[in-house]
Protein backbone atom coordinates (compact mmCIF):
# COMPACT_ATOMS: atom_id res chain seq x y z
CA UNK A 1 0.00 0.00 0.00
CA UNK A 2 1.28 3.14 -0.75
CA UNK A 3 0.72 6.84 0.68
CA UNK A 4 2.02 9.31 3.02
CA UNK A 5 2.84 7.80 6.80
CA UNK A 6 0.82 8.94 9.46
CA UNK A 7 1.54 7.89 13.41
CA UNK A 8 -0.68 6.46 15.37
CA UNK A 9 -4.37 7.22 13.40
CA UNK A 10 -5.73 5.47 11.74
CA UNK A 11 -5.12 2.01 12.65
CA UNK A 12 -7.05 0.07 10.75
CA UNK A 13 -5.03 1.63 7.57
CA UNK A 14 -1.99 1.07 9.12
CA UNK A 15 -1.03 4.72 9.68
CA UNK A 16 -1.42 6.10 6.53
CA UNK A 17 -2.91 9.70 6.02
CA UNK A 18 -3.57 8.82 2.32
CA UNK A 19 -4.70 6.04 0.28
CA UNK A 20 -4.82 5.50 -3.54
CA UNK A 21 -7.82 5.64 -5.30
CA UNK A 22 -8.48 2.76 -6.74
CA UNK A 23 -7.76 1.16 -3.35
CA UNK A 24 -10.10 3.15 -1.52
CA UNK A 25 -12.91 2.25 -3.76
CA UNK A 26 -12.11 -1.46 -3.24
CA UNK A 27 -11.94 -0.85 0.75
CA UNK A 28 -15.14 1.51 0.89
CA UNK A 29 -16.53 -1.20 -1.21
CA UNK A 30 -18.50 1.71 -3.79
CA UNK A 31 -18.05 2.01 -7.46
CA UNK A 32 -16.15 4.76 -9.54
CA UNK A 33 -18.81 6.74 -10.32
CA UNK A 34 -20.21 7.00 -6.26
CA UNK A 35 -16.54 7.69 -5.06
CA UNK A 36 -16.46 10.73 -7.72
CA UNK A 37 -19.88 11.61 -6.85
CA UNK A 38 -18.13 12.25 -3.18
CA UNK A 39 -15.14 13.93 -4.63
CA UNK A 40 -17.73 16.28 -6.57
CA UNK A 41 -19.62 16.79 -3.96
CA UNK A 42 -17.06 18.15 -1.59
CA UNK A 43 -17.53 15.34 1.16
CA UNK A 44 -14.21 13.80 0.93
CA UNK A 45 -10.86 15.47 0.33
CA UNK A 46 -8.32 14.15 -2.29
CA UNK A 47 -5.14 14.95 -3.53
CA UNK A 48 -3.02 14.31 -6.44
CA UNK A 49 0.78 13.40 -7.28
CA UNK A 50 1.43 13.14 -10.61
CA UNK A 51 -1.28 10.95 -12.29
CA UNK A 52 -2.24 9.14 -9.26
CA UNK A 53 -5.57 10.68 -6.82
CA UNK A 54 -4.96 10.08 -3.31
CA UNK A 55 -8.16 10.07 -0.64
CA UNK A 56 -7.43 11.62 2.67
CA UNK A 57 -8.05 9.40 5.06
CA UNK A 58 -9.49 11.57 7.73
CA UNK A 59 -11.43 13.03 5.37
CA UNK A 60 -13.05 9.85 5.38
CA UNK A 61 -13.02 9.28 7.99
CA UNK A 62 -15.04 12.45 9.07
CA UNK A 63 -17.19 11.81 6.31
CA UNK A 64 -18.57 8.17 8.17
CA UNK A 65 -18.76 10.34 11.89
CA UNK A 66 -20.94 12.67 9.82
CA UNK A 67 -23.14 9.50 8.25
CA UNK A 68 -23.78 8.31 11.44
CA UNK A 69 -24.22 11.47 13.24
CA UNK A 70 -26.95 12.87 10.92
CA UNK A 71 -24.65 16.11 10.43
CA UNK A 72 -23.52 18.04 7.19
CA UNK A 73 -20.22 19.21 6.33
CA UNK A 74 -19.04 22.64 7.12
CA UNK A 75 -20.44 24.72 4.07
CA UNK A 76 -16.93 26.91 3.91
CA UNK A 77 -15.19 23.52 3.90
CA UNK A 78 -17.26 21.78 1.43
CA UNK A 79 -16.77 25.08 -0.80
CA UNK A 80 -12.98 24.65 -0.30
CA UNK A 81 -12.45 20.89 -1.16
CA UNK A 82 -14.71 21.25 -4.15
CA UNK A 83 -12.69 23.89 -5.09
CA UNK A 84 -9.64 22.14 -5.05
CA UNK A 85 -11.13 18.71 -6.56
CA UNK A 86 -12.14 21.16 -9.29
CA UNK A 87 -8.65 22.32 -9.75
CA UNK A 88 -6.95 19.09 -9.94
CA UNK A 89 -9.35 18.49 -12.63
CA UNK A 90 -8.17 21.27 -14.73
CA UNK A 91 -5.94 20.21 -18.04
CA UNK A 92 -6.08 16.50 -17.04
CA UNK A 93 -7.97 15.58 -20.29
CA UNK A 94 -5.41 16.98 -22.01
CA UNK A 95 -2.66 14.89 -21.11
CA UNK A 96 -4.62 11.54 -21.30
CA UNK A 97 -5.72 12.45 -24.58
CA UNK A 98 -2.01 13.15 -25.52
CA UNK A 99 -1.27 9.74 -24.40
CA UNK A 100 -3.76 8.02 -25.62
CA UNK A 101 -2.81 9.55 -29.34
CA UNK A 102 0.82 8.51 -28.58
CA UNK A 103 -0.41 5.08 -28.16
CA UNK A 104 -1.86 4.98 -31.50
CA UNK A 105 0.40 3.03 -34.66
CA UNK A 106 -0.01 5.35 -37.20
CA UNK A 107 2.39 2.74 -39.30
CA UNK A 108 -0.27 0.35 -39.37
CA UNK A 109 -3.12 2.48 -39.84
CA UNK A 110 -1.36 3.76 -42.93
CA UNK A 111 -0.86 0.20 -44.26
CA UNK A 112 -4.32 -0.28 -44.15
CA UNK A 113 -5.11 2.23 -46.11
CA UNK A 114 -2.80 1.35 -48.52
CA UNK A 115 -4.02 -2.00 -48.72
CA UNK A 116 -7.90 -1.81 -48.83
CA UNK A 117 -9.53 -5.08 -48.46
CA UNK A 118 -12.09 -5.30 -51.61
CA UNK A 119 -14.84 -8.57 -51.04
CA UNK A 120 -15.94 -9.93 -54.31
CA UNK A 121 -19.76 -10.22 -54.80
CA UNK A 122 -20.58 -13.74 -55.33
CA UNK A 123 -20.98 -14.00 -59.45
CA UNK A 124 -24.85 -15.09 -60.70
Amino acid sequence: MTGAVMTGWPPEFGGLATIPFQRWLKLAGISHNSGYALLHAGEVDSITAGFSRLIVIASWAAYIERQRSGHERDPVERAAAISAFKKSLAGRGGHQAARARERKRPVASAARREHPVVLARPSS
